[in-house]
């Protein structure tokens, strides 16, 4: 069942289906209430909408874990990584490394 702030999620989205912002944060929010496969499917929503958008990469990479996606977490993280390295975004290409370190 959805939850209150999904809702509102949905709402606004509702009026702008290609904000970046709200299609990271249902992601998020399926993410956050365990329902893997519903996180996996608006993360990829995200990458077909913003395949820049960095701060996605290292939620995605921890759900595809979750799915026993062991290999696509760490392409997820690599990938990440370069799109950090081309917005010079230092702190979340450090973030990613570290979370790729963990996998091996």
């Amino acid at each position: 069942m959805k939850n209150d702030r999904l809702q509102q999620l949905f709402e606004i989205f509702k009026t702008n289906e290609q904000d970046s912002f709200i299609v990271y944060a249902i992601a998020h929010e399926y993410q956050k209430m365990e329902d893997w496969q519903m996180a996996m499917e608006w993360y990829h929503t995200l990458y077909s909408l913003a395949p820049d958008y960095v701060g996605m990469y290292l939620q995605w990479s921890r759900v595809a874990v979750q799915l026993n996606q062991n290999e696509k977490a760490i392409e997820l993280l690599e990938e990440g990584i370069r799109w950090a390295i081309e917005k010079k975004d230092l702190k979340t290409k450090g973030e990613l490394e570290t979370e790729l370190n963990l996998m091996d």
